[in-house]
């Protein structure tokens, strides 16, 4: 079991440059033909999953009575137009909703590794009828994010930076956590999708702009990017209760509330017992439940 598992491990997290074209259009053929489907007679490849699924779009913008069987328009032509949208800071509605549904019903190819996984445990040793899992599983190995669709594929490359943190989770602190090569990908904090600023430009966040976020998780990780000292001072915290610990060394509690109806957020300011090389003690703040009233608590 073990070694089913790290394999598809190593196969969900892979990174590449670039994508093997031949091996993954085999690949999908070979899905097709697994799953009884006669395979695409044209084969697409984008360098992200937005590409594709802008690409996917464009396709779907040319056949308005949405059935699958779509006509393709030539490579070049299409990748000029996904490549011009990529640009744009505001889609046109009905690519906009095309791309947006395009994602919700993708083949995830080697990210789907987490459910072929289980499926090929039982393959190896010895379960029947799992024979039309063989072409998804080939998939996972060569491809990115996928599109079946009659008559054509999109073919997503895979990523080629992913970066976790020790508990697995997507995490970098200072560049996307997962990229490809046209530039796209995500930023993350500790697996929560962040916006760009806030990973590559935590300086420029403010006060204003945490009380403004809607995102209780996203706030969190927006004081601790622009750091718990600037946001007491900048969001004019109020001083609930302050005393002394064992050691008499000072202990505050600070809250601050916000504009919604979302829970205030509180924290205790504790001073280290052990002192610094110059004598002096490094004091930190750990937030605490809302309902949290002396430092003691």
């Amino acid at each position: 079991m073990e070694v089913v598992r790290d394999e598809w491990l190593e196969i969900g997290l892979a990174t590449a440059k670039g994508l093997n074209r031949s091996a993954a259009k085999e690949a999908i053929i070979k899905s097709y033909k697994c799953a009884n489907l006669k395979p695409p007679e044209f084969v697409f490849f984008a360098r992200s999953p937005k590409e594709g699924a802008l690409k996917v779009a464009l396709l779907k913008q040319q056949n308005p009575n949405g059935d699958m069987k779509i006509q393709p328009m030539h490579a070049s032509v299409l990748t000029k137009k996904a490549i011009e949208l990529m640009q744009e800071e505001k889609l046109p509605e009905d690519i906009a909703k095309h791309a947006q549904d395009a994602f919700q019903w993708a083949c995830y190819g080697q990210h789907d590794a987490g459910w072929l996984s289980f499926y090929d445990f039982f393959s190896r040793i010895g379960v029947e009828g799992l024979e039309q899992l063989d072409g998804l599983k080939e998939a996972a190995r060569w491809c990115g994010w996928w599109w079946p669709m009659e008559n054509i594929s999109v073919i997503s490359e895979r990523p080629g930076k992913l970066f976790r943190d020790d508990q697995g989770r997507l995490h970098c602190e200072d560049e996307k956590s997962i990229s490809y090569s046209d530039a796209w990908g995500l930023y993350v904090w500790h697996g929560v999708n962040v916006p760009e600023y806030v990973i590559e430009r935590p300086e420029t966040i403010t006060a204003k702009d945490i009380m403004g976020e809607s995102n209780a998780e996203i706030r969190r990780i927006k004081i601790e990017r622009m750091g718990e000292d600037n946001w007491l001072k900048d969001a004019n915290a109020k001083l609930v209760s302050e005393d002394k610990d064992k050691d008499g060394l000072e202990r505050k509690l600070w809250r601050v509330d916000f504009d919604n109806d979302d829970d205030p957020w509180v924290a205790v300011q504790v001073t280290n017992s052990t002192a610094e090389p110059n004598g002096t003690r490094r004091k930190f703040i750990i937030p605490v439940p809302p309902d949290t009233r002396t430092p003691d608590e």
